[in-house]
Protein backbone atom coordinates (compact mmCIF):
# COMPACT_ATOMS: atom_id res chain seq x y z
CA UNK A 1 0.00 0.00 0.00
CA UNK A 2 1.48 3.23 -0.99
CA UNK A 3 2.33 6.13 1.72
CA UNK A 4 0.78 8.89 0.32
CA UNK A 5 2.33 11.04 2.74
CA UNK A 6 5.85 9.45 1.98
CA UNK A 7 4.70 10.04 -1.80
CA UNK A 8 3.71 13.96 -1.38
CA UNK A 9 7.16 14.88 0.98
CA UNK A 10 9.00 13.08 -1.57
CA UNK A 11 7.67 15.48 -4.15
CA UNK A 12 7.26 18.57 -2.16
CA UNK A 13 11.13 17.93 -1.20
CA UNK A 14 12.41 16.92 -4.87
CA UNK A 15 10.30 20.52 -6.05
CA UNK A 16 12.32 22.35 -3.58
CA UNK A 17 15.72 20.96 -4.63
CA UNK A 18 14.69 21.71 -8.55
CA UNK A 19 14.87 25.81 -7.43
CA UNK A 20 17.93 25.43 -5.73
CA UNK A 21 20.51 26.29 -8.34
CA UNK A 22 18.61 29.97 -8.62
CA UNK A 23 19.05 30.24 -5.45
CA UNK A 24 23.21 29.17 -4.77
CA UNK A 25 23.71 31.13 -8.20
CA UNK A 26 22.81 34.35 -6.05
CA UNK A 27 25.67 33.54 -4.10
CA UNK A 28 28.07 32.77 -6.96
CA UNK A 29 30.91 35.41 -5.98
CA UNK A 30 31.12 33.66 -2.52
CA UNK A 31 33.27 30.18 -2.06
CA UNK A 32 31.21 27.06 -1.91
CA UNK A 33 33.00 25.93 1.06
CA UNK A 34 32.23 29.36 2.83
CA UNK A 35 28.58 28.28 1.54
CA UNK A 36 28.25 25.03 2.81
CA UNK A 37 29.71 26.15 6.31
CA UNK A 38 26.75 28.80 6.57
CA UNK A 39 24.08 26.12 5.54
CA UNK A 40 25.41 24.16 8.42
CA UNK A 41 25.43 26.99 10.94
CA UNK A 42 21.95 28.56 10.01
CA UNK A 43 20.62 25.32 9.47
CA UNK A 44 21.34 24.74 13.15
CA UNK A 45 19.66 27.38 13.96
CA UNK A 46 16.16 26.37 11.92
CA UNK A 47 16.19 22.96 13.49
CA UNK A 48 16.94 24.43 16.78
CA UNK A 49 13.57 26.90 16.69
CA UNK A 50 11.47 24.15 15.41
CA UNK A 51 12.73 21.66 18.39
CA UNK A 52 12.28 24.59 20.79
CA UNK A 53 8.35 25.64 19.42
CA UNK A 54 7.57 21.73 19.25
CA UNK A 55 9.36 21.25 22.94
CA UNK A 56 11.48 18.08 22.46
CA UNK A 57 14.65 19.99 22.06
CA UNK A 58 15.66 17.91 25.26
CA UNK A 59 16.14 15.15 23.35
CA UNK A 60 18.70 15.76 21.18
CA UNK A 61 21.24 15.00 24.28
CA UNK A 62 20.02 11.35 23.41
CA UNK A 63 22.13 10.74 20.57
CA UNK A 64 25.27 12.23 21.57
CA UNK A 65 24.61 9.59 24.55
CA UNK A 66 24.01 6.72 22.58
CA UNK A 67 27.65 6.09 20.98
CA UNK A 68 26.30 3.74 18.09
CA UNK A 69 23.36 6.41 16.73
CA UNK A 70 26.43 9.05 17.11
CA UNK A 71 28.81 7.21 14.98
CA UNK A 72 25.90 6.48 12.39
CA UNK A 73 24.79 10.48 12.62
CA UNK A 74 29.13 11.25 12.46
CA UNK A 75 29.14 9.30 9.09
CA UNK A 76 25.79 11.21 7.63
CA UNK A 77 27.02 13.96 8.38
CA UNK A 78 30.67 13.66 6.70
CA UNK A 79 28.35 12.36 3.81
CA UNK A 80 25.61 15.47 3.60
CA UNK A 81 28.92 18.01 3.94
CA UNK A 82 30.39 16.26 0.90
CA UNK A 83 27.24 16.47 -1.05
CA UNK A 84 26.68 20.00 -0.27
CA UNK A 85 29.91 21.06 -0.85
CA UNK A 86 30.41 19.55 -4.26
CA UNK A 87 26.61 20.48 -4.94
CA UNK A 88 27.26 24.74 -4.28
CA UNK A 89 30.47 24.09 -6.46
CA UNK A 90 28.98 22.37 -9.36
CA UNK A 91 25.77 25.55 -9.34
CA UNK A 92 27.80 28.42 -8.95
CA UNK A 93 31.19 27.08 -11.41
CA UNK A 94 28.37 26.22 -14.63
CA UNK A 95 27.63 22.64 -14.04
CA UNK A 96 23.88 22.81 -13.40
CA UNK A 97 23.00 20.21 -15.93
CA UNK A 98 25.26 17.52 -14.80
CA UNK A 99 23.67 18.04 -11.06
CA UNK A 100 20.80 17.46 -12.83
CA UNK A 101 21.50 14.51 -13.92
CA UNK A 102 22.94 13.70 -10.13
CA UNK A 103 19.43 13.98 -8.81
CA UNK A 104 17.94 12.03 -11.45
CA UNK A 105 20.49 9.14 -10.72
CA UNK A 106 20.10 9.78 -7.15
CA UNK A 107 16.40 7.92 -7.14
CA UNK A 108 17.86 4.54 -8.41
CA UNK A 109 20.24 4.30 -6.42
CA UNK A 110 18.02 4.51 -4.07
CA UNK A 111 15.45 1.75 -5.03
CA UNK A 112 18.21 -0.35 -5.18
CA UNK A 113 19.33 0.65 -1.64
CA UNK A 114 15.34 -0.23 -0.82
CA UNK A 115 15.12 -3.88 -2.94
CA UNK A 116 18.15 -5.41 -1.76
CA UNK A 117 19.34 -3.54 1.73
CA UNK A 118 15.35 -3.23 3.23
CA UNK A 119 14.39 -5.94 1.51
CA UNK A 120 11.28 -3.42 0.10
CA UNK A 121 9.25 -5.02 -2.90
CA UNK A 122 8.06 -3.06 -6.17
CA UNK A 123 4.82 -3.63 -7.29
CA UNK A 124 4.71 -4.11 -11.45
CA UNK A 125 4.07 -1.00 -12.60
CA UNK A 126 6.43 0.28 -10.17
CA UNK A 127 9.02 -1.84 -12.32
CA UNK A 128 7.82 -0.83 -15.33
CA UNK A 129 8.52 3.02 -14.67
CA UNK A 130 11.76 2.06 -13.18
CA UNK A 131 13.10 0.87 -16.67
CA UNK A 132 11.75 3.84 -18.24
CA UNK A 133 13.86 5.94 -15.40
CA UNK A 134 16.82 4.64 -16.30
CA UNK A 135 16.83 3.81 -19.81
CA UNK A 136 16.13 7.51 -19.61
CA UNK A 137 19.10 8.50 -16.94
CA UNK A 138 21.60 6.14 -19.15
CA UNK A 139 20.73 7.87 -21.97
CA UNK A 140 21.47 11.31 -20.80
CA UNK A 141 24.63 10.22 -19.45
CA UNK A 142 25.56 8.69 -22.79
CA UNK A 143 24.44 11.65 -24.68
CA UNK A 144 26.63 13.80 -21.84
CA UNK A 145 29.93 12.58 -23.61
CA UNK A 146 31.83 12.19 -20.96
CA UNK A 147 31.78 10.66 -16.96
CA UNK A 148 29.56 12.49 -15.31
CA UNK A 149 31.78 12.66 -12.07
CA UNK A 150 29.99 15.41 -10.61
CA UNK A 151 26.65 13.68 -10.98
CA UNK A 152 27.61 10.39 -9.49
CA UNK A 153 29.61 12.14 -6.56
CA UNK A 154 26.15 13.99 -5.62
CA UNK A 155 24.06 10.67 -6.60
CA UNK A 156 26.09 8.38 -4.17
CA UNK A 157 26.52 10.58 -1.54
CA UNK A 158 23.11 11.88 -1.33
CA UNK A 159 21.50 7.78 -1.94
CA UNK A 160 24.29 7.11 1.36
CA UNK A 161 23.36 9.52 3.66
CA UNK A 162 19.74 8.40 3.18
CA UNK A 163 20.64 5.17 3.82
CA UNK A 164 22.26 6.37 6.84
CA UNK A 165 19.58 8.46 7.84
CA UNK A 166 16.52 5.77 7.67
CA UNK A 167 19.21 3.74 9.91
CA UNK A 168 18.71 6.01 12.83
CA UNK A 169 15.70 6.05 14.44
CA UNK A 170 14.35 9.50 15.58
CA UNK A 171 12.19 12.52 15.49
CA UNK A 172 13.49 13.86 12.10
CA UNK A 173 14.41 17.25 13.38
CA UNK A 174 16.13 16.01 16.02
CA UNK A 175 18.07 13.97 14.02
CA UNK A 176 18.76 16.63 10.94
CA UNK A 177 20.17 18.76 14.39
CA UNK A 178 21.82 16.19 15.60
CA UNK A 179 24.02 15.59 12.84
CA UNK A 180 24.48 19.45 11.60
CA UNK A 181 25.66 19.75 15.71
CA UNK A 182 28.56 17.50 15.01
CA UNK A 183 29.40 19.48 11.62
CA UNK A 184 29.23 22.81 13.65
CA UNK A 185 32.82 23.19 15.07
CA UNK A 186 34.23 22.16 11.65
CA UNK A 187 31.51 24.85 9.82
CA UNK A 188 32.49 27.59 12.35
CA UNK A 189 36.30 27.35 12.20
CA UNK A 190 35.76 27.29 8.31
CA UNK A 191 33.40 30.34 8.55
CA UNK A 192 35.60 32.58 10.59
CA UNK A 193 39.06 31.50 8.64
CA UNK A 194 37.69 31.92 5.40
CA UNK A 195 36.45 35.64 6.75
CA UNK A 196 39.72 36.61 7.82
CA UNK A 197 41.36 35.25 4.63
CA UNK A 198 38.97 37.11 2.70
CA UNK A 199 39.67 40.89 4.85
CA UNK A 200 43.89 39.81 4.41
CA UNK A 201 43.06 39.38 0.75
CA UNK A 202 44.31 35.92 0.38
CA UNK A 203 42.99 34.29 -2.61
CA UNK A 204 45.30 31.02 -3.46
CA UNK A 205 42.50 29.07 -4.66
CA UNK A 206 38.39 29.64 -6.20
CA UNK A 207 36.90 27.02 -3.37
CA UNK A 208 37.97 29.43 -0.72
CA UNK A 209 37.68 32.76 -2.61
CA UNK A 210 34.99 35.07 -1.66
CA UNK A 211 34.92 38.69 -1.90
CA UNK A 212 36.39 40.69 1.33
CA UNK A 213 33.03 42.50 2.27
CA UNK A 214 29.86 40.72 1.39
CA UNK A 215 26.56 42.67 0.74
CA UNK A 216 24.17 42.63 3.15
CA UNK A 217 21.89 40.67 0.19
CA UNK A 218 24.71 38.29 0.50
CA UNK A 219 24.33 38.09 4.17
CA UNK A 220 20.41 37.60 4.24
CA UNK A 221 20.96 34.61 1.53
CA UNK A 222 23.40 33.03 4.08
CA UNK A 223 21.13 33.31 6.87
CA UNK A 224 18.41 32.43 4.70
CA UNK A 225 20.03 28.98 3.34
CA UNK A 226 19.68 27.93 7.01
CA UNK A 227 15.39 27.08 6.14
CA UNK A 228 16.24 26.93 2.29
CA UNK A 229 18.36 23.57 3.33
CA UNK A 230 16.37 22.29 6.46
CA UNK A 231 12.74 22.22 5.47
CA UNK A 232 13.69 19.73 2.28
CA UNK A 233 15.60 17.71 4.07
CA UNK A 234 12.96 17.55 7.06
CA UNK A 235 10.26 16.59 3.82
Amino acid sequence: MLDKNGILAAVLAYTAWGFFPLYWQLLKHVSALETMSHRVIWSLLFYGIIAAIRKNLGTLLAFFNDPVRLKRLSIGSLLIAFNWLLYVWAVTHGHVMETSLGYFINPLINVAIGAFLFKEKLAPLQKISLAFATAGVLWLTVDYGRPPWIALGLAISFAAYGYIKKTVKGDATIVSMAETTVLLPFALFAALFLRMRAWDGITSHELLTSPAALSSFEWFLLIGGGAITGIPLLL
